[in-house]
């Protein structure tokens, strides 16, 4: 380093963790192209997620409804219930889209309902919205 010379590195924030959990190796797949900004982690049983991931503070959390095992609906009830998402956004989300499930989604707190297939742009958009917010 010559005389006179200041560096001053930018210390770049770490990317935000997101959970999705998915059984369909097609979305899995998807998933990691439109969330590769992010630090992504994939799970595809609820059943498994403690054991994959022990320890792991998600920023969001994205969760199909249909699952083998234990659905989505009962994953976001057991979250709330044991007080871990209670500011963590928690998207559900389904190629059932009928207004129950969408009515349901809200009466357990989900921060938003996606209807499958999706277009890339709107699960992008609704992400980095929700992990915008205070």
């Amino acid at each position: 380093m010559r005389s006179g010379q200041n560096y001053h590195y930018v210390q770049r924030p770490m990317p935000k963790k997101i959970l999705v959990i998915e059984d369909e190796p097609g979305y899995q797949d998807l998933m990691k192209f439109v969330f590769k900004d992010y630090d992504l982690s994939i799970c595809g049983a609820i059943e498994d997620i403690e054991k994959n991931f022990p320890g792991v503070k998600f920023d969001l959390i994205i969760c199909d409804i249909n699952l083998g095992g234990a659905s989505g609906f009962e994953y976001l009830v057991r979250m709330r219930r044991e007080g871990v998402t209670e500011n963590l956004p928690f998207i559900l989300w389904s190629s059932s889209d009928t207004p129950e499930n969408r009515e349901k989604a809200a009466e357990l707190g989900a921060a938003g309902f996606l209807s499958k297939p999706f277009k890339t742009e709107a699960v992008q958009q609704m992400v980095a919205l929700l992990l915008q917010a205070p």
